[in-house]
């Protein structure tokens, strides 16, 4: 049942396991129980029916604990912290069952691999909860402790510490760190499994970020093709590279090919998490701003009014999640001309995300231009400039590619008043030279900008 659970075959494996039962209970050996019910519960979370999967690995970790089956009970609450901190979305609970992991790799003596998959999830879920230091710092040194003593998973680390990079912005420390992971995987074995499959994606997510978009869809393509190989089309896995892959061609700007992804991705979420999960509703504010781009302004707001409710629904109305998906969305509500909601979205979300990510985070930098192009639509100069001066200095400092801050560049030189003409002249003919360097996925918004310099 491990093997078929190994190879993805989620729905064998789960036949397989559930028919071990009466054997496991004819038995009548509590710690064989205890294996048994750790094995379904993992299944049952890998193969999409999180809710249940986290009720059984409950199960086990307590029937474990009763019986002294200490390696059980390691195993199965490091299972709970991951799923609690990223599905059930409880990082403060997922902090708990990492002290009862703890607790449990201590009566082994703290064996290497146990320790080192403690640190990782330790060091999520402290991400997840918002303290970045920390989770960095359990990340690092859990890597230290994977390459002294476990070195099959030192990849699992270098994808920890990946994450830890790219949720602070620092996109170019993320690349670093998957492309070392990517290397390590025919070490490790994660070769050609369902780990490679996310290494690429984070992989080519940040290459997008840094404005290197010809590897970025190189890696998503290989991301999609790989899964397409190994996971049934219903894991979520398959789903959220498809979305992810969507990402990565709309800042391409293969818009077409970015749309029929992301409805894939859209369609099959529905079918097997919900229409009101956060993936679904992530994968529908995706789908809006392609669709955004693709001069569909008025479906493109609608949809991704419905994604932020979703998400509102899913985290809560002040969740990070749903903040950024309004100030993403902003964008969005000004492209179809609702300046005044993008604004009121911006106004609500811009604080949290200050404060949960920091000034200089790219979201933020982003966020403000995005409030800045809002203010200049509902006819506030001043605050237009202000916010968009604002937005130029934190995009320099946020690690994105040049081509982002070009469109600061550029959304700042329309709004500046007459008298500042030279400056206006200056910034565009900068984010014209940035855009001619690499137009990839910034074709429009260089032709753009070469027509408002015509006429200025």
């Amino acid at each position: 049942v491990e093997a078929q659970r190994a190879r993805s075959d989620f729905a064998a494996a789960l036949a397989a396991a559930e028919a071990l039962g009466p054997d496991v209970a004819a038995v009548g050996w509590e710690p064989l129980a205890a294996e048994h019910l750790a094995l379904l519960g993992s299944i049952q979370i890998q193969g999409t029916n999180t809710a249940a999967g986290g009720e059984t690995l409950r199960q086990a970790a307590a029937l474990a604990e009763r019986v002294h089956h200490d390696y059980v009970a390691a195993s199965v609450w490091l299972q709970l912290v991951q799923n609690t901190a990223f599905t059930e979305r409880d990082p403060a609970r997922a902090l708990e069952y990492a002290r009862y992991a703890d607790a449990a790799s201590a009566r082994l003596r703290r064996p290497a691999p146990v320790e080192v998959q403690l640190a990782y999830v330790r060091g999520v879920a402290l991400l997840e909860h918002g303290e970045l230091d920390a989770g960095e710092a359990e990340l690092r040194r859990g890597f230290d402790l994977a390459q002294a003593s476990a070195p099959t998973q030192v990849g699992l680390l270098a994808q920890g510490l990946g994450f830890s990079f790219e949720s602070r912005g620092r996109y170019a420390e993320a690349v670093a760190t998957y492309r070392r992971a990517l290397a390590l995987a025919g070490q490790d074995g994660t070769a050609g499994t369902p780990t490679e499959v996310v290494y690429r994606m984070r992989l080519a997510v940040n290459l997008a970020n840094l404005g290197q978009a010809t590897d970025a869809v190189t890696e998503a393509r290989a991301a999609a093709t790989l899964a397409d190989q190994i996971l049934p089309t219903d894991h979520l896995d398959r789903v959220i590279t498809y979305g992810n892959l969507a990402e990565v061609l709309r800042g391409a700007g293969q818009l077409e090919a970015a749309l029929a992804a992301v409805v894939q991705a859209r369609t099959r979420a529905g079918q097997v998490a919900g229409e009101r999960s956060e993936l679904f509703g992530n994968l529908l504010a995706i789908e809006a701003s392609i669709e955004a781009g693709l001069d569909r302004a008025g479906p493109a707001a609608a949809r991704v009014r419905r994604a932020c409710e979703i998400l509102a629904f899913a985290n809560g109305d002040d969740d990070v999640a749903t903040m950024g998906c309004r100030a993403d969305g902003a964008v969005v509500l000004s492209a179809a001309g609702d300046h005044r909601g993008a604004r009121a979205w911006l106004d609500a979300a811009l604080p949290v995300l200050r404060q949960v990510l920091g000034d200089d985070h790219a979201q933020v930098a982003t966020a403000t231009q995005a409030l800045g192009v809002a203010r200049a639509g509902l006819g506030d100069r001043a605050g237009a400039v202000a916010a968009l001066e604002e937005a130029v200095a934190r995009i320099e400092k946020a690690g994105l590619g040049p081509g982002y801050l070009a469109g600061a560049q550029l959304a700042l030189a329309r709004v500046l008043p007459a008298a500042a003409r030279t400056r206006a002249r200056s910034l565009a003919t900068a984010a014209v030279a940035a855009w001619r360097a690499d137009p990839i996925g910034w074709e429009a918004e260089l032709a753009e900008a070469e027509r408002w310099l015509r006429t200025r």
